[in-house]
């Protein structure tokens, strides 16, 4: 599985100062930030990393415009960041979806998040899943995956990555408790 809807103990995961950028004058459909965690999580998000003996290790913070959707890729190529959790903030009809790649693919350098990551055509892949996040989700990110956005309204999306950082699995098992029967 690819991803675990969650049942949390966190009502708001954004910092009630926290202000959206401003995305008016934005060209790209599908942007990335990366704030910092002090300034974006509310704290009860840092009191439940505490509480599960973790810490946000770094943020995204995904804008993706009504009706389009990013390219398929992984999140970094040396050591791939394997889970996330996401919280769909607006946009909530968008869907993510896994693949299985069929080639090696392509590495390009994404300013917005600051690091390489390797992207596929979609005839380069197969795709294996796909789910509507409606609650925060905990989502494979080391592998091909894309969102579509399938809303009438842009999409913001807040991606909570874990330090230290473990594999799929071991992630998965460390969040048992807090996964939703699917």
């Amino acid at each position: 599985m690819n991803y675990y809807p969650l049942t949390l103990p966190i009502t708001n995961p954004l910092n009630p100062n926290f202000v959206f950028p401003d995305v008016t004058s934005i060209p790209d459909p599908w942007t990335i930030w990366l704030p910092e965690a002090k300034d974006i999580l509310s704290d009860e998000v840092f009191a439940w990393f505490k509480e599960i003996k973790s810490m946000p290790h770094f943020v995204h913070l995904f804008y993706g415009k009504a009706g389009r959707e990013c390219k398929i890729h992984t999140d970094g190529i040396k050591n791939p960041v394997p889970a996330a959790i996401n919280w769909v903030l607006s946009g909530q009809s968008s869907e993510m979806i896994w693949y299985d790649p069929l080639t090696e693919g392509n590495i390009e350098y994404v300013t917005g998040s600051k690091r390489e990551h390797i992207y596929w055509l979609d005839n380069e892949v197969t795709e294996i899943a796909r789910h509507q996040i409606t609650v925060p989700t905990l989502v494979r990110t080391d592998i091909p995956h894309k969102t579509i956005n399938n809303s009438n309204d842009d999409r913001w999306c807040l991606s909570v990555r874990f330090w230290p950082g473990k594999p799929w699995n071991k992630t998965v098992d460390m969040l048992k408790d807090y996964i939703k029967p699917l």
